[in-house]
């Protein structure tokens, strides 16, 4: 096995809801104001760590990114949470998580997504990207 998965099996709960404190219950809803990014296959990663392998095929693996900086950091973040959660729940191991960047862009409004690398094949760049878009669309009407 490789030493990469081995640290990120270990490390990977940590970051994704290991010990998590208590939380108050905030109600966000996605507004059409929000806008997502999708960067397709765009990343320099090896096609071990932007590939998810199950018994169905292989998926592009996802990452979330927002900007903490903006006035709409806070719900940015809650929105990001959501769709991370709502993509564990169909698959788990698809997403990659969430990072949060201070990029300084004040009015910044979007959620990038990040899907796969340079090496998955475009079945599987396909498949995550039409999966997202199918869950960011059932967060958009949710809130309607």
């Amino acid at each position: 096995m490789h030493k990469w998965l081995i640290t990120s099996l270990l490390i990977m709960p940590l970051f994704l809801g290991g010990e998590q404190e208590q939380e108050d219950n905030i109600e966000v809803e996605w507004t059409s104001s929000i806008e997502v990014d999708y960067r397709v296959g765009e990343e320099q990663l090896s096609k071990a760590y932007s590939t998810l392998a199950t018994n169905e095929g292989s998926q592009a693996r996802i990452l979330i990114e927002i900007d903490t900086a903006s006035a709409h950091g806070e719900e940015l973040l809650l929105l990001a949470k959501e769709l991370h959660l709502e993509l564990e729940e169909k698959e788990p191991g698809l997403s990659r998580g969430i990072i949060a960047k201070s990029d300084l862009s004040p009015q910044q409004r979007h959620v990038k997504v990040t899907i796969g690398g340079v090496d998955n094949t475009s079945e599987e760049l396909e498949n995550s990207l039409s999966l997202v878009k199918e869950l960011v669309n059932q967060l958009e009407q949710k809130a309607l």
